[in-house]
């Protein structure tokens, strides 16, 4: 039987994923390396459509490893609106200070809109 996501992109390959989807990273939030680990991406694609997902793990696994983006009509990460900002901002400022610094998320949120805008 095959997996559901088999077939699915690796959200961590920014050339693939720029090349072959049309999506490219704006920015991320945390590491996704190390032995305990968190992050929040965003991505934005060809369209202008702008999508988020957040993570964390441990070295045993990798950054966004259950999601997928096939399409703009095919994937499972949230899309990013003016409206749907409010959770994407309380993800971030969720994310505990071992990830990142108060300053690094006030700057992930202000790069975040600025290119929605």
């Amino acid at each position: 039987m095959k997996d559901e996501y088999e077939d699915a992109l690796d959200l961590s390959d920014t050339e693939e994923l720029s090349q072959k989807y049309g999506l490219d990273t704006v920015s991320y939030l945390g590491s996704d390396g190390g032995y305990d680990w968190a992050i929040i991406k965003v991505w934005k694609h060809t369209s202008g459509k702008f999508y988020w997902a957040h993570d964390s793990g441990c070295s045993c696994s990798y950054a966004f490893e259950g999601n997928h983006f096939r399409g703009p009509d095919d994937t499972d990460l949230s899309v990013l609106e003016p409206h749907t900002f409010k959770h994407l901002e309380e993800s971030a400022e969720g994310m505990s200070n071992e990830y990142a610094s108060k300053q690094e998320k006030v700057e992930f949120l202000a790069e975040i809109r600025r290119a929605m805008k």
